[in-house]
């Protein structure tokens, strides 16, 4: 029985410690110097364990709490007060015995503790089993725990201090009273004396026993030996658990980690690869049994070193029944003189926006701007995009519905002058398809401060004539006042809390009278965290517009209010002209009330008042709410409203309620819009289910139904998605008896120029962006595909913080679809999914910045990868040969950069992997040699083939240096060479004359002061001596320690 309890708990110890030896809770592998301890234990488990097997404590041994009581060598407490209240008082002196911790494992045995904080996992530490608990390294401790104390094995002495910096710690271990060595620490000025028996010192490790590193920190450590743990419930909390908890809140709250890789710019091309998204659909009906064929295609790509974005639209009645086409660039800086870097754009495009005026909507012309932002001067936000036809579009901000589009059919979907808060304003785009596709799309602005920086400049300027397209395609049905349309702004930070704007707008009509809009206006940052906007504009009548607004944030909750005032000129019945002012006040308040595990819980109250032209006063206050749990949402809004004039009064209050739910492949939607007053009832009511039956098939289904007017519609759809495009068949029936059936084919296509080859895919590429990536053996290591170069097929490529993937193709290309645009993202590829296990990247990879609609390329070259072993000896003055353990290594490139670092295992061995073929280096730090007293030697020249070489043996021969110890006498230090030479100067006739030993100086490593000793001495007595020779002459002197190396 005592045999397989013993082979169970070896296996139970053997797999958790190669599972800990891997990596720590914060990622982090194990260093060299905690592996071969690791060895080194292991070879002692049989042994530990047998006794643990012969204990009867093996199941019910509890945890070991250390005794809060220790005694000074005189038998009296040092501390008075209880240790936990204080931190300064947590100083122990310890030299007493206590009866032997019941474990079962003998004192003096090796461990392999696991360490946990307020039980949490956080490392592996090394020790030594003690009569009082254990031994443990401190060196160690301190590293996991993020005390930033040192230790000086020359001086004997462990300086720094923990948890904060007003909390100071030392502990020299060199210190003598009454000519005894009594080592002592001091703990926030409380100081005591440690017995030698409570510290160990082996191989650059310093050992103290468990108590009292608990009692000086505050840690409350216990042990459970028979679990080999080591348990931590501090009194506060400590650096390791503050920072683990940052790391969970960021990975929490982003999901996403910063690219890391060498950024790759994609510019303009000649010609790049196009890239289209069509939509072809037919439909049948038996209203007039009419029968109905369109399609659409949205396309871009680049051609001429600009990018060009087309859309085009027909019907069976109309072969193109719209068409548009935009070119724009990114201009670097200085193409436009002073002017900062611009976008230039022309074909069909928006009119710069300046205040109230005139906009003429998509209309052809040109256009510069500073940048492709979408944010007007820090107070809005234009949201818009291309879409396929009959597509509805919803806007979110911060979890709360602000906007929708319904039936979309112009192929363009435009969310203008959506209000900014102060902080964080997550911006949601979802789109809903006509046969149940959902996707999303997502934008973020962060308002924390002015605009523009001091000096920083903004502009705008635009040409464009209002109501005709660049082909000229359907303008014969724009209605609106046609015309050309001229707009400009300019602005400039004064400082970095005050900025000023300048505007003006010019329309010539065709038809009507011309328009003239001048504009000013001025952003203003206060104590940090208030932002105060003011604009005003003036057109040809002397018509003003004043438009206020103030954001801030309190509690973290977003405070908004705007003024709107804007004069109308109203023509009486009298033939005269009246000026009348439109006011409207409004307040908002949003944030977020719930953000826990899961579920968030969002609002937004708005109230608003106006004081309309024609004596019509109208209140309102809409409180909207919205709760997410996982897979499951809530929306709701609640509206109500109050008009009234000088004769009549109106109120209503209407309601909106929307749930969602995820369960399994069932996706769920209910709506529901009411009203209160001025009736109660039901104004709408609509349900959506999506079910994926398989993988690749999925049914859709919508009711919609108006009560009052006993309407309704339902819809069923099936839709077969695969990689390369989707098939959707529709029926609808309504109350009428009115039926229709459609089929409906989208997919996107894309050529890839340079690898002649063509691709598609069921999702759109237009609105996003794509990355060609060839995987390749680079026989010749030159890290470009050349003719007869082997690709490799079946490699997974990642993109990291775009959260995409894409597997090689037999041409080695994997094409990631779907990346966010303006989103820069890692490029890597997942070493495990490569067809050798010894093939490894011979480039660092890249991280790219995708473009709309772009098909961006690149190459990562794989090759064998090599190693170098040997293995580190040293020759002492006898000529005896012994290992090296610890040994710091550096690994470095032809330039002199370090690849790798490492350290000798505990019988001297090194090891290198993962190495790309070229010409290496393998060093020995001079620190380490300084240290240790040791010969420097020359680097190791090592040369790795493209084959991948094991290039074994690559030992090292280091020799001692031969010295010897003694004292001098100190009489000084010194911050330069010429200060000290000016000092002895000084004192060298007095000095000659006491005593005729030599003088010499020597610079300190560690405060690189200049140390000023008269003679060495072999024998203490004589330096106190000579010391006490000069001190009669008024020359201050200490006796010191000194190593001389012959």
């Amino acid at each position: 029985m005592k045999s397989i309890v013993k082979k169970v708990l070896i296996c139970s110890l053997l797999v958790l410690a190669l599972n800990s030896s891997y990596a720590q809770s914060d990622g982090k592998p194990m260093t060299e110097t905690q592996r071969s301890a690791f060895i080194k234990v292991l070879r002692s488990i049989n042994q530990k364990y047998e006794s643990i097997s012969n204990s009867s404590e093996i199941d019910s041994e509890p945890f070991t709490t250390v005794d809060n009581n220790q005694l000074s060598p005189k038998g009296q407490p040092i501390v008075t007060a209880d240790p936990r209240n204080d931190l300064k008082n947590n100083i122990v002196i310890v030299n007493n015995s206590q009866d032997d911790l019941v474990s079962g494992i003998p004192e003096g045995e090796d461990l392999v503790m696991s360490l946990y904080v307020n039980n949490l996992y956080v490392a592996e530490v090394f020790g030594y089993k003690s009569s009082k608990g254990a031994k443990i390294n401190a060196s160690d401790l301190f590293e996991i725990l993020d005390f930033p104390i040192d230790i000086d094995f020359d001086k004997k002495i462990m300086t720094g201090w923990f948890i904060r910096e007003s909390n100071k710690f030392e502990f020299n271990f060199n210190a003598f009273i009454d000519g005894n060595n009594m080592p002592n620490v001091s703990v926030n000025g409380i100081s005591g004396t440690v017995g030698s028996a409570d510290y160990l010192i082996e191989d650059n490790s310093v050992y103290v026993e468990g108590d009292l590193l608990s009692h000086w920190f505050g840690l409350g450590l216990t042990y459970k030996f028979n679990d080999l743990q080591i348990k931590l419930i501090p009194e506060e909390a400590l650096p390791i658990e503050t920072r683990l908890a940052r790391q969970s809140k960021t990975i929490n709250k982003t999901q996403k980690s910063l690219p890391t890789r060498p950024w790759k710019e994609t510019p303009y091309q000649m010609i790049s690869s196009p890239l289209v998204d069509l939509q072809i659909q037919h439909s049948d009906s038996s209203r007039d049994n009419s029968r109905f064929s369109s399609y659409s295609a949205l396309g871009s790509h680049d051609l001429a070193f600009m990018n060009t974005e087309y859309y085009v639209a027909g019907r069976s009645d109309n072969e193109l029944s719209d068409a548009r086409i935009k070119f724009s660039k990114e201009l670097k800086p200085g193409a436009l003189g002073f002017l900062p870097a611009a976008n230039i754009s022309f074909g069909d495009i928006n009119s710069v926006n300046i205040n109230s005026a005139r906009t003429g909507g998509l209309s052809r012309g040109v256009s510069f701007s500073k940048t492709l932002s979408e944010v007007n001067d820090n107070q809005r936000i234009n949201i818009n995009g291309d879409i396929q036809p009959g597509w509805d579009v919803e806007l979110y901000q911060n979890n709360i519905l602000v906007a929708n589009q319904t039936s979309v059919e112009t192929g363009r979907y435009e969310f203008d002058n959506v209000d900014l808060l102060y902080g964080y304003n997550n911006f949601e785009i979802i789109s809903y398809g006509p046969q149940g596709q959902v996707e999303h799309d997502y934008r973020e602005v962060f308002i924390d401060s002015n605009a523009l920086s001091s000096l920083e400049q903004d502009y705008g300027f635009s040409v464009i004539e209002v109501g005709k397209s660049l082909l000229s395609v359907n303008d014969e049905l724009i209605t609106e006042n046609k015309g050309l349309l001229f707009a400009g702004s300019y602005s400039l930070g004064l400082t970095d809390w005050l900025s000023v704007s300048l505007g003006q707008s010019s329309f010539f009509s065709d038809e009507f009278e011309n328009e003239f809009n001048y504009s000013f206006g001025t952003n203003l940052t206060l104590f940090e965290n208030i932002l105060l906007h003011a604009d005003f504009s003036i057109n040809q009548n002397n018509l003003l517009r004043s438009y206020f607004t103030g954001r801030t944030q309190w509690l973290g909750q977003s405070l908004f209010y705007s003024l709107n005032q804007q004069d109308y000129s109203l023509l009486l019945e009298d033939g005269m002209n009246k000026k009348v002012t439109d006011n409207l006040h409004l307040l908002r308040m949003g944030g977020q009330l719930l953000d826990f595990n899961s579920y968030r819980l969002n609002y937004n109250n708005q109230f608003s008042y106006r004081d309309g032209i024609n004596g019509i006063e109208t209140t309102q206050f809409v409180n909207q709410l919205s709760l997410s749990a996982g897979r499951f949402a809530i929306q709701h809004s609640l509206d109500w409203k109050k008009t009234q004039d000088s004769t009549n009064s109106s109120e209503t209050v209407d309601g909106y309620m929307q749930i969602q739910r995820q369960l399994g492949r069932v996706f769920s939607r209910f709506l529901v819009g009411y009203s209160i007053k001025p009736e109660t009832e039901i104004n709408s009511i609509r349900t959506e289910l999506s079910w994926s039956i398989f993988e690749n098939l999925q049914s859709d289904f919508k009711f919609n139904y108006i009560p009052s007017a006993e309407q309704y519609r339902a819809d069923l759809g099936l839709t077969w998605r695969y990689d390369a495009f989707t098939v959707t068949n529709n029926f609808s029936y309504n109350n009428d008896d009115e039926w229709s059936v459609g089929l409906f084919l989208r997919f996107g296509i894309g050529y890839d120029v340079d690898g002649n080859n063509a691709f598609m895919s069921s999702t759109s590429l237009t609105n996003t962006g794509v990355m060609s990536v060839r995987v390749f053996e680079d026989e010749n290591n030159d890290g470009i595909f050349n003719e007869g170069e082997t690709p490799i097929e079946g490699a997974k490529v990642r993109a990291i913080q775009a959260q995409r993937q894409a597997i090689s193709g037999s041409d080695g290309i994997a094409v990631i679809k779907n990346l966010p645009v303006n989103v820069t993202t890692d490029i890597e590829i997942d070493s495990s999914t490569l067809s050798d296990p010894f093939f490894i990247l011979s480039s660092k990879g890249v991280s790219i910045t995708p473009r709309k609609a772009f098909l961006g390329r690149t190459e990562y070259p794989v090759v064998t990868s090599s190693e170098i072993d040997g293995t580190i000896y040293a020759v002492d003055l006898d000529s005896k040969e012994r290992s090296l353990a610890y040994v710091p290594i550096v690994l470095l490139d032809e330039e002199g950069a370090v690849v790798a670092t490492t350290q000798s295992e505990f019988d001297g061995y090194y090891l290198f992997v993962d190495l790309i073929p070229g010409q290496y280096f393998v060093s020995i730090a001079s620190d380490y040699l300084k240290k240790h007293k040791m010969e420097h030697i020359d680097d190791l020249s090592v040369n790795l083939s493209v084959q991948g070489d094991v290039m074994n043996g690559s030992d090292f021969l280091i020799k001692d240096l031969e010295f010897t110890k003694g004292y001098v006498v100190k009489i000084g230090e010194f911050v330069n060479l010429p200060m000290l030479k000016v000092y002895w100067h000084l004192i060298q006739k007095r000095y000659r004359a006491k005593l005729k030993q030599s003088a010499f100086y020597v610079v300190d490593e560690n405060s690189g002061l200049y140390q000023l000793n008269l003679g060495f001495y072999q024998d203490k007595s004589n330096g106190i001596q000579a010391c006490d020779t000069v001190s009669a002459i008024n020359i201050e002197c200490s006796v010191e320690n000194f190593e001389f190396v012959l």
